[in-house]
């Protein structure tokens, strides 16, 4: 079990007072995700001239207290994309090899992962021993594929589809960086709420650790990602974000299913329904 954590940041104006507090948030949260592992810790920042990131064989409490980890958050500006954190508890691969740790990379995409894939070894074309690292190396393979070499949603539906075990993923591009995805399978949750005073769509594993670690207000709860789905997140869409209305995060679910035209409105129904949200996860 590991733990995810982040921030997509929608435009706005904001105080270099304003950035600290969400800066502030955004470590509370991670330190709060312990919960769910303290082997490592890591972050990777989308801003628009690049991806920068960090990671550590340290619980979040010590790792957000090191220099590497406040040189990566100094680069968090208004242009920020998205800051995606993740603590790790480990299964495979020693976090004392720091290579094992997140976030993971191949070439041009990094992501992290809460889960355990069982079927690693079909798609590893690294060395790197964590088992999370096929699903990296597999959208390297997927993407040069189907796409030039660029990530995008078909790309991570054609990868995630063929992994058997448990996950959910944060992913970007390092030469596209408008984008971050979110994606999750039926197990593992992945919980997303719109904060619309500080126009901030926060990302968590659970709406416990979420609301534990202070950045969830309003009446609305936090929404789980739907099952098999994948969604596509920018600064825009969090411009536009209605918490009821999952077809603003672009979801695409992937394999033998309906189409993207046909299943966002199914999606919008079961939302104002009250289906898709939690207290519990």
């Amino acid at each position: 079990m590991c733990g995810i954590t982040g921030m997509v940041l929608g435009n706005k104006k904001r105080t270099k007072k304003e950035l600290e507090n969400l800066i502030d948030n955004f470590n509370n949260l991670t330190v709060e995700c312990t919960i769910r592992g303290r082997h490592a810790t890591g972050v990777y920042v989308v801003n628009p001239n690049g991806i920068v990131y960090t990671k550590m064989p340290l619980s979040a409490e010590y790792a957000i207290d090191t220099d590497n980890w406040q040189e990566v958050m100094a680069t968090i500006t208004n242009d920020t994309i998205a800051v995606i954190g993740h603590v790790r508890y480990y299964t495979h691969g020693n976090p004392l090899n720091n290579e094992n740790n997140h976030p993971l990379l191949n070439e041009n995409i990094i992501g992290v992962h809460n889960g355990v894939i069982y079927n690693y070894e079909d798609f590893k074309t690294t060395d790197i021993e964590v088992d999370s690292q096929a699903i990296l190396d597999s959208l390297r393979v997927d993407a040069d594929k189907l796409n030039y070499g660029k990530l995008n949603t078909e790309v991570i539906a054609e990868t995630l589809k063929k992994l058997r075990g448990s996950f959910a993923v944060v992913l970007a591009d390092i030469t596209q960086t408008k984008n971050v995805y979110l994606a999750r399978d039926s197990k593992n949750p992945l919980v997303y709420s719109h904060n619309p005073k500080d126009n901030v769509l926060w990302i968590a594993s659970t709406g416990a650790i979420m609301r534990s670690g202070g950045v969830h207000i309003g009446s609305t709860v936090p929404k789980l990602l739907h099952a098999e789905s994948i969604a596509r997140v920018s600064k825009d869409i969090v411009d536009r974000f209605q918490n009821k209305e999952i077809g603003f995060l672009k979801t695409y679910r992937w394999g033998n299913r309906p189409t993207i035209k046909e299943i966002v409105p199914i999606f919008t129904q079961l939302e104002r329904r009250g289906y898709g949200t939690t207290r519990d996860f």
